[in-house]
C-alpha cells in the first residue's frame, strides 16, 4: 500500500528513534492509530484528504481487516501494521497543516464582506444542522441580551436532532427531528457558548477556561459537538480578532487556555484535533475555506463549506459554528452587561433524566440564569435519550 501524502506534524512523530503504536479504533474510512505519549494518526483515503493528523493512502479497503491493539511501527520508510499492513512512505507527499493568518487578515473590510455572505448563504439554503442552527438564528438573536423568552433559555421548540434527507445528498439539506435529548444538549450549548464569547472578549481566564470545560466532551459521537465547535472557535479567533482588541488576550494566549479546560474530559481523538487547532493546524479544507474568503470567491468559499459540512454527522456544521461566532458576536454588538467581568456559566435550572424522561427544575440563581449540566456517553448504546445526565 503506498501512502499519497504524509502531514509534518506526522511525520516528525513517526521518524522518531524506536518509535512505536497501536491500532486505536478502525472505521470504514480511516483508521487510528496510538502512539506510547498519546499521540493519534490517522490513516485515511483521499476523500477525506489531508489534515494535520493524517497520512493519505491509495485506498481504504485494506483497512477492514485491521484490527484494535495491533502493533504498528516504522522501519525503512514504511509503517508497517501487524503483519496485515505495510504503508510505503517512499514517495509520498510532505503536507503542511499550518495556515498564514497574518497574510489572510490584511485585508478586512473584503474579509467582512464575505463572511456576511457565507453566513447568507447557509441561512438560505437551510443549513442549520447542529450548533451552526444555533449560532445562525437572529430570530433568537443567539448572540444578543434580549431572547424574548424571559429566562435566557432557548425556545426549545426549534432544538433539533438532524439526519441527512437521503444518503448522498449534495444539498446538506437534514430533516429535523425533536428529541429531549438534543433540547437538553441544545440548552446546555448555548449558556456555554454565549458564556465563553463574553469570557474571551472580557479577557477573563477563569471564565473562558470555566465555559470551555462545559463544552468540552459535550455531545454524542467520536469528536462530541462541543469540541468540534471549539476547534473551530480556534480558527476563528485567530481570523477575525475583534472580540480579542480589549480583552488584553492575543488568540495565541486565549487557545492554550481553552485546551487546557478540555484535559480529561473529552475522547483521545477530540483531544488531537484540539491540540491541532490550537498549534493553529487545520485540514486541507480549511485551508480551502480561508483561502476563498481571502479572495472573495464566492463559488470557492461555498465548495469548501460543503466539505467541512460533509465531515461526520453535524462535526463540520458545529465546527463552523464556532469559526463563524467571533465575527457573529463581533457583528451582534453585544459588549455590555451589567457585571461584565462575571461571564461564568452558573447554575440556574437543573436538567437531569430519570428512566429516559428529562426533567428540569430551578434552583438558586448564583450570577446569571443558565444551565449548567453534562450528558455522559456510553459508546455502543443506539438510544441517546438514556445518557444520564449530571451535575458538574
Amino acid at each position: 500500500m503506498k501512502a499519497l501524502s504524509i502531514s509534518r506534524p506526522v511525520f516528525d512523530i513517526i521518524k522518531r528513534d524506536g518509535w512505536a503504536g497501536q491500532v486505536l479504533a478502525n472505521y470504514r474510512r480511516a483508521c487510528n492509530l496510538l502512539t506510547s505519549e498519546g499521540e493519534i494518526i490517522a490513516l485515511v483515503g483521499p476523500a477525506i484528504g489531508n489534515g494535520p493528523l493524517n497520512i493519505v493512502i491509495e485506498e481504504t479497503g485494506v483497512l477492514e481487516h485491521v484490527k484494535p491493539g495491533l502493533l504498528a511501527v516504522f522501519s525503512d520508510a514504511q509503517l508497517i501494521l501487524g503483519d496485515l499492513l505495510v504503508v510505503s512512505l517512499d514517495g509520498a507527499q510532505l503536507w503542511r497543516p499550518e495556515v498564514d493568518w497574518g497574510r489572510l487578515a490584511t485585508q478586512p473590510r473584503r474579509l467582512e464582506r464575505n463572511l456576511a455572505a457565507l453566513c447568507s448563504w447557509l441561512s438560505k439554503n437551510g443549513i442549520s444542522q447542529g450548533l451552526l442552527g444555533l449560532v445562525l438564528d437572529k430570530e433568537k438573536k443567539f448572540f444578543g441580551i434580549s431572547q424574548g423568552h424571559g429566562t435566557g433559555v432557548p425556545n426549545l421548540l426549534g432544538v433539533w436532532r438532524y439526519k441527512p434527507q437521503q444518503v448522498g445528498d449534495s444539498s446538506l439539506l437534514f430533516t429535523p427531528i425533536p428529541t429531549p435529548h438534543n433540547q437538553a444538549f441544545l440548552t446546555m450549548a448555548r449558556a456555554a457558548i454565549k458564556g465563553l464569547m463574553q469570557a474571551l472578549q472580557d479577557g477573563d481566564r477563569s471564565g473562558i477556561r470555566e465555559n470551555a470545560a462545559l463544552l468540552a466532551g459535550l455531545g454524542p459521537g467520536l469528536t462530541p459537538a462541543g469540541d468540534d465547535y471549539l476547534v473551530g472557535l480556534m480558527a476563528g479567533l485567530r481570523l477575525w480578532l475583534a472580540p480579542l482588541e480589549n480583552s488584553g488576550l492575543s488568540p495565541e494566549e486565549a487557545c492554550p487556555i481553552i485546551l487546557e479546560a478540555t484535559e480529561g474530559r473529552t475522547t483521545l481523538l477530540s483531544r488531537a484535533f484540539l491540540r491541532s487547532a490550537k498549534q493553529g493546524l487545520f485540514g486541507e479544507n480549511w485551508h480551502e475555506l480561508l483561502a476563498a474568503l481571502a479572495r472573495g470567491d464566492a463559488i470557492g468559499v461555498q465548495r469548501a463549506a460543503r466539505r467541512i459540512l460533509s465531515s461526520g454527522a453535524t462535526s463540520g456544521a458545529d465546527a463552523l459554528a464556532g469559526f463563524l461566532s467571533p465575527y457573529l458576536w463581533h457583528r451582534s454588538g453585544d459588549f455590555s452587561r451589567a457585571n461584565p467581568r462575571d461571564s461564568r456559566v452558573r447554575v440556574g435550572r437543573v436538567v437531569t433524566c430519570t428512566a429516559g424522561n428529562w426533567k428540569t427544575s430551578t434552583t438558586k440563581v448564583i450570577g446569571r440564569n443558565s444551565t449548567r449540566m453534562r450528558i455522559d456517553k456510553t459508546p455502543g448504546i443506539g438510544d441517546k435519550n438514556r445518557s444520564p445526565a449530571r451535575l458538574l
